[in-house]
């Protein structure tokens, strides 16, 4: 009588194609091992089957966010967004000279001789309130143009530098990749009477400045790292190439390891009635990171090449060591006789005088100035 009632009710579950209505005619939830999530628990918005090793199962459970995650959940919708600084992912800094006045709260430069300005760069000068900083940018981006600063102060035309700077975590940020890099030393100078032989003096080339990669976790959004910048070797001029200058970042109002990187070494001159310097210049080295590199020494010097119009007899200078960011300067020839420039940490290429030249001074290149680099 019960079997017979119970097959009647089942029959009632079933259509004409003997499919079952798992609506209505299912009393338990379905395990996972026929097929079904074990659960019978109705989902609030947004949430998700999650697997559960603890208990061989499926559990219920929105998603949870992040350092600078947002989510809402809707129903049949969730959505993710990001509260990290918009349009930006890094900010990078370097020395800069030029020429600026300032007006209340806006800086305006008007020549900018080398390097490039940014937000949280400190600037310097002459009567210049100690620690001004660039808060933002007007017209300027980096040379000349206005500049809003952190202290009002009205001062005429005058020199302005940067050699430092302060670096504001962005709001949401919670860890950084830093990339230092320090200055690349200048490239030595031919001087006095160049003729060896007839055949032509050259000098050596810079080193290159050391780097430091370093990631930083665990900062906080509006947390300040202090940022000091190394500056280029200067060129040599009847004399050695001058020593790049060191890189570093360390603990402002977020307390970090102090990541740093020296500068290379300046390239030996040459008196036209010497030989080359047989000791090339060497890179400078990065510590505190993850990844320490020393930079490149400089490279060996030719007396001579052969020419594609097939004559003999021009020298190639030493040309200068390579950084993590920068080739270095491509050395003198006595056609090309002064040491050329390179960019980021790069060593500045040696000099070189042409056969026949019989007196002056032929400069070396600059190093390429230091840099830091945050990334997020």
């Amino acid at each position: 009588m019960t079997q017979a009632f119970n097959l009647a009710q089942l029959a009632n579950k079933v259509n004409t194609s003997g499919q079952l209505d798992a609506s209505t005619g299912l009393v338990n939830a379905v395990p996972i091992a026929n097929g079904g999530t074990g659960l019978s628990t109705t989902p609030t918005n947004g949430q998700l089957l999650i697997g559960n090793t603890a208990g061989n199962n499926y559990s219920l459970a929105t998603l949870t966010a992040g350092s600078g995650i947002t989510i809402t959940n809707a129903a049949g919708a969730i959505t993710i967004a990001s509260s990290l600084a918009s349009g930006a992912n890094g900010q990078s800094f370097e020395q800069f000279s030029g020429t600026g006045s300032t007006s209340g709260t806006t800086l305006t430069i008007t020549a900018t001789a080398s390097g490039r300005l940014s937000i949280g760069s400190i600037i310097t000068g002459t009567g210049v309130t100690a620690g001004t900083r660039i808060t933002a940018f007007g017209t300027g981006t980096g040379g000349n143009g206005t500049y809003t600063i952190s202290a009002s102060q009205t001062l005429s035309s005058r020199a302005i530098t940067s050699t430092t700077a302060t670096f504001t975590i962005p709001s949401g940020v919670s860890a950084l990749k830093a990339t230092v890099v320090g200055g690349g030393g200048g490239g030595g100078s031919v001087y006095g009477p160049f003729v060896i032989d007839n055949q032509g003096s050259v000098a050596i080339g810079g080193g290159a400045g050391g780097a430091s990669i370093a990631f930083i976790t665990g900062v906080t959004g509006g947390n300040t790292i202090s940022v000091s910048l190394g500056a280029a070797g200067a060129a040599g001029s009847g004399g050695a190439g001058g020593a790049g200058g060191t890189s570093s970042i360390s603990s402002g109002t977020q307390a970090i390891t102090t990541v740093s990187a020296t500068g290379g070494s300046g390239g030996a001159a040459t008196s036209g009635t010497t030989s080359p310097s047989s000791t090339l210049a060497s890179g400078g080295a990065g510590s505190g990171g993850q990844l320490n590199i020393v930079g490149g020494s400089a490279s060996s010097y030719s007396s001579y090449y052969q020419s594609l119009l097939g004559f003999n007899g021009y020298p190639i200078a030493s040309a200068g060591g390579s950084s993590i960011l920068s080739a270095g300067g491509k050395p003198g020839t006595a056609l090309s006789n002064a040491g050329s420039t390179p960019t980021y940490g790069g060593g500045g290429g040696g000099a070189a005088s042409s056969p026949g030249a019989t007196s002056g001074t032929i400069n070396g290149g600059a190093g390429g100035s230091g840099v830091v680099i945050f990334e997020w």
